[in-house]
């Protein structure tokens, strides 16, 4: 703000930086906002936030910035909406970002339009600037300026629309010899007119949103826009712009083949900014991040001091000038083609995306700083691929021997490698940054891929597909080479030693390749992925606010669930032969599917499979791949032919040796499996009846409507879990070598107390005696309970359970089965048929049964 007269203050109070309001025609004395002193960023969070609130509340769409980098928060220019909390958070957290404005419709009603004097020649620019404010003084037309941190001058004028003649102006003509320095050049010198969508930097210590905005009639706007036009005559532009064109550059073939992509310089301080980030994250190690910055700085010919600062940005109080210096020496010594490069940058940039750890801050930096990159002519693409071939802005493009430069492929880069059970996939980015999974087809007596995996993303020359095959092999082989990825499981895998093997979507891996991975396709955000989300402290939260709650079926899940890390755990310390799974029964309402759900939530999103498009080859060949527990809703088992699937399903899971059918082996899911099931259609008692080595493979929990008055409580919580959900990730990494005795002991004294069945039940009594151990060892060391309270929850989960298989299951081992009862009804449903005329003759027993409705 004006810091002069006292004239001036007063009207700059009253929304000035404009002619006064009683429109005087003859006032010479320029009344605006603009401080004497060039103006930086304001100098506390605390003043940052006080303007940003007081900018929104006065209906102006307040932005933040890395420097100039706008933070979006997941939005864009079109969706973009400020928010006062979002804002002041992350200003409290990040007081060295600036704010601004994003042109255009405000929050309220009323519109922001920018006229940005991009010159630097002196004379020039106050000649210019002086025009400027007569045409909006003549016009009356109110506007606040500002000097920017480069020292030119941005008019900012509140209109109340625009319309399509004022958006159609981008640049605003002038006749003066007039430059500003780019890139270390001289260039000529622009007066841009930004009229939306464009998010600009405000640098006033007191900027003009946080008073209310004094609105202009857009007409009067379109009046100063032909005025201007008219005082720079058409016939000097014309002149002018006849004297400035030149005759475009022919090449010849030779010139062209020899042409080098011209990259733009290379912003270095967003790549330090981005490195700190990255190693602050644990996405790379302190090695891996001196190694690139050192190496970035040697390649891109940045200065070593300009590099010894970047050192000091990283490493902050740990940093040492005496060993940055010599790595720095050592690697100039290096081979540059051997030393980390802008690849290897945007290689880890492109990991980090892929997770949820980043902070919108941090997710909005490191994506303005890659896109910088790509549109500045960097890429990650192995150097040797691109021998003679050339990536353009529109595609591949192709030296030939004769030294023709002609277009082969469309634009896209291939940025990850997966080898999947044999079948290869590639992760192809578009123009936009889009990525796609591909899965890549060969020739197999040439190796050479198709092309058509290329052919959504633009025009594939013809002429030239055999020499697009070949580049297209070598491209993948260099991709693989060096960011392959054989993915034999998803999940959890202990190794040895306390070191775990994960692969789950978000911790190096995205939602998008695991989706592949498992199903084949791109896949719903509503279907199950083990994946990270969210924060770590709000899962604990409501995995300790559902402790509390009296809901033993829950709790029995959530035990159940957690067997799966105790399995891996301790798999060189104990054996489970069987898998058993845990089913809840029940009718409508009772709350079986959001119990699964939430448990369900340790390990990836919130959602259960469905029974009815399950088939027999998925479970196969795709559900042994994941290493996770997971759920399956609406089991239906009414028929014969239903008992005879489900049975086929069920050994599949519940025999840890794999199973030998007609057609050959497969694997086994080895993982913790819960079901779901109503009452009337998935007949339990007679499943039960028919399949007598069920009873030592089921956990059978029949729901009644007294677990009904929990419900409100498990849909908020699930609701939360929907957001923040995978933190058994947290818990695996903090296991040790001292927990494993602990939860073998802890085994033993559960395994003591439960009572039900006869010894025939050993292995389920096993299975519950290490779900139950987890699930205590999880709630005490991990979601921070106390050991008392855990200790009266388990003892009473185990005598629920108790009762449960008691009752359900104890009393159907075969030698208590009545086989008189079962040939009784088994008649009355032959003569039940007969009597409605069904037909019986000449079928099997498994469709006899079927069609009489026994089971």
């Amino acid at each position: 703000m004006n810091n002069g007269a006292n004239q001036q203050d007063e009207k700059v109070g009253n929304g000035a930086g404009t002619p006064d309001n009683n429109h005087n025609h003859h006032n010479h004395n320029l009344i605006n906002n603009l401080s004497l002193t060039s103006q930086g960023v304001n100098n506390t969070s605390q003043v940052k936030i006080k303007h940003t609130q007081e900018g929104i509340t006065n209906g102006y769409n307040i932005m933040v910035f890395n420097q100039k980098i706008p933070i979006w928060f997941g939005a864009n220019a079109s969706t973009y909406k400020a928010k006062a909390d979002r804002l002041s958070e992350i200003l409290s957290q990040y007081p060295n970002l600036n704010y601004g404005i994003l042109l255009g419709k405000q929050l309220k009603d009323f519109y922001v339009v920018c006229i940005d004097i991009d010159i630097d020649t002196e004379d020039c620019k106050e000649k210019l600037s002086k025009e400027i404010e007569r045409l909006l003084n003549k016009h009356e037309i109110k506007f606040y300026k500002e000097l920017t941190k480069s020292k030119r001058i941005h008019y900012y004028i509140v209109l109340d629309k625009t319309t399509e003649k004022i958006e159609s102006i981008s640049k605003l003509s002038y006749i003066e010899n007039c430059f500003k320095v780019k890139d270390g050049k001289e260039v000529k010198g622009e007066i841009e007119l930004l009229t939306k969508n464009k998010a600009v930097v405000v640098y006033d210590k007191e900027p003009f949103f946080t008073k209310e905005p004094l609105i202009n009639y857009h007409k009067i706007f379109e009046n100063f826009l032909e005025d201007w036009e008219k005082v720079f005559k058409p016939e000097e532009l014309e002149k002018e712009s006849k004297e400035a064109v030149k005759e475009p550059e022919k090449k010849t073939k030779k010139e062209h083949k020899n042409k080098t992509k011209k990259k733009n310089k290379l912003q270095f301080s967003k790549i330090v900014e981005s490195l700190k980030i990255l190693k602050n994250l644990g996405f790379l190690n302190g090695w891996e991040a001196d190694k690139t910055l050192s190496g970035i700085g040697i390649r891109e010919g940045i200065s070593e001091e300009e590099i010894i600062e970047g050192f000091k940005t990283v490493w902050g109080s740990e940093y040492d000038e005496k060993y940055s210096r010599y790595l720095t020496e050592l690697t100039k010594k290096k081979n540059k083609e051997r030393i980390p490069g802008i690849g290897s940058f945007i290689h880890y940039v492109r990991e980090a995306l892929k997770t949820d750890r980043l902070n919108e801050y941090e997710t909005e930096l490191l994506k303005a700083v890659l896109n910088d990159l790509k549109s500045n002519g960097y890429n990650d693409i192995p150097e040797k691929t691109l021998r003679n071939w050339e990536l353009e802005n529109d595609g591949w493009y192709m030296y030939c021997e004769d030294g023709e430069y002609i277009q082969v492929l469309p634009y896209f880069e291939i940025t990850s490698h997966f080898l999947i059970n044999g079948e290869e996939y590639i992760e192809i980015t578009d123009k936009k940054g889009n990525t796609y999974i591909k899965k890549v087809e060969r020739k197999k007596d040439s190796y050479l891929p198709d092309v058509s995996i290329v052919k959504d993303f633009g025009v594939i020359n013809p002429d030239r597909v055999k020499d697009a095959k070949k580049f297209l092999a070598h491209y993948i082989e260099k991709v693989k080479a060096e960011k392959g990825v054989k993915v034999d499981f998803i999940g959890y895998k202990y190794i040895t030693n306390n070191d775990w093997d994960v692969v789950v979507a978000g911790d190096g891996y995205s939602r998008k390749e695991l989706g592949y991975i498992f199903y084949g396709k791109e896949v719903s955000n509503r279907w199950f992925i083990p994946e990270i989300k969210g924060n770590p402290e709000e899962f604990k939260r409501v995995f300790k606010e559902l402790f509390y709650l009296n809901d033993e079926p829950l709790h029995l899940v959530i035990s159940h669930f957690l067997t799966w890390i105790g399995k891996e755990f301790l798999k060189e310390d104990i054996y489970l032969e069987n898998n058993p799974i845990l089913a809840l029964i029940g009718d409508t309402g009772t709350g079986k599917s959001v119990r699964i759900k939430i448990s369900t939530a340790l390990y990836g999103n919130p959602a259960l499979f469905s029974y009815t498009n399950m088939t027999q080859a998925g479970l196969n060949n795709r559900f042994p791949l994941l290493k996770v527990a997971f759920g399956i809703d609406e089991v239906v088992i009414r028929t014969f032919e239903d008992f005879l699937r489900f049975e086929k399903i069920f050994y599949n899971i519940t025999n840890e040796q794999g199973k030998i059918i007609s057609n050959g082996t497969y694997d086994p899911i080895e993982v913790p499996i819960a079901i779901t099931g109503e009452t009337e259609n998935m007949q339990i008692d007679k499943l039960l009846d028919r399949g007598r080595g069920l009873n030592r493979r089921l956990i059978v929990i029949k729901m009644t409507d007294t677990w009904k008055e929990n419900s409100e409580v498990l849909d908020n919580a699930l609701d939360k879990l929907q957001l923040h959900h995978g933190y058994i990730l947290g818990y695996v990494k903090s296991l040790k070598e001292e927990d494993k005795k602990e939860v073998i002991d802890l085994m033993k004294g559960i395994q003591a107390r439960l009572h039900f069945g006869d010894s025939s039940f050993k292995d389920l009594k096993k299975h519950l005696a290490l779900s139950f151990a987890m699930y205590f060892h999880f709630y005490e060391h991990y979601i921070r309970m106390d050991a008392g309270d855990v200790a009266e929850k388990v003892n009473a989960v185990i005598d629920f359970v108790a009762e449960q298989i008691n009752n359900n299951q104890a009393t159907r081992i075969g030698e208590n089965t009545d086989y008189i009862g079962e040939i009784i009804n088994f008649i009355a449903k032959v003569e039940e048929a007969i009597n409605n005329r069904k037909v019986l003759k000449n079928k099997t027993y498994p469709s006899l049964c079927s069609d009489i409705g026994f089971i």
